[in-house]
């Protein structure tokens, strides 16, 4: 609960503190909700303070904790797990493309669940394994179920621009980017 607390309050490094005690108190013994909620706060308190090479261990935290919840059967745990923003580190695999894409496993692919972790997974897939086209696809999926569905926050997620900036297609960068600031202004969602 302490970790949790000095999450909301963004009081990052008590939180991985916290989420350490846990940790070490519980680390001779199997996976329990206890230690996956810990391993969760650890991941996402570490990905605040560290610096980009250090998010392997940050996305191991996360992905026992993942593990963990899709072996009880909580699929909603796992997801949000899952959901979590990490941005993916440009030409290094550290676990969000491979993370995201077992997320997308656990529910059905037409699914306003997997719609909503398409965009996560283009970005990783585009920058972590450099798979331009296969991001685009992906991209694309997420744009036409936003656009069927009238979800505006989702259409702004998968604008691409990002991946686009990366592999240099800057018009294409520029063009989606000003729409999403289109789209941004319809919709109260400050973190997209």
């Amino acid at each position: 609960m302490a970790g949790d607390l000095a999450l909301s309050n963004h009081a990052y490094e008590e939180a991985e503190i916290h989420f350490q005690r846990v940790r070490n108190a519980k680390e001779s013994q199997p996976v329990d909700a206890e230690t996956a909620a810990a391993l969760f706060g650890f991941g996402r308190a570490q990905t605040a303070i560290r610096e980009w090479y250090q998010f392997p261990e940050a996305l191991s935290s996360l992905r026992r904790a993942f593990d963990y919840y899709v072996d009880v059967g909580d699929v909603a745990r796992a997801l949000t797990v899952a959901e979590y923003p990490i941005h993916p580190v440009v030409g290094r695999r550290i676990g969000v493309a491979d993370l995201v894409a077992s997320a997308l496993t656990l529910v059905s692919p037409d699914s306003s669940e997997a719609a909503q972790l398409l965009p996560r997974y283009g970005l990783a897939l585009a920058l972590e394994t450099m798979d331009y086209d296969g991001a685009m696809e992906v991209f694309g999926r997420a744009l036409t179920f936003a656009q069927d569905h009238g979800d505006v926050a989702l259409e702004m997620r998968a604008s691409a621009a990002d991946a686009n900036f990366f592999f240099m297609r800057f018009q294409d960068s520029l063009e989606n980017g000003r729409r999403a600031i289109e789209l941004g202004e319809r919709v109260d969602d400050l973190p997209t």
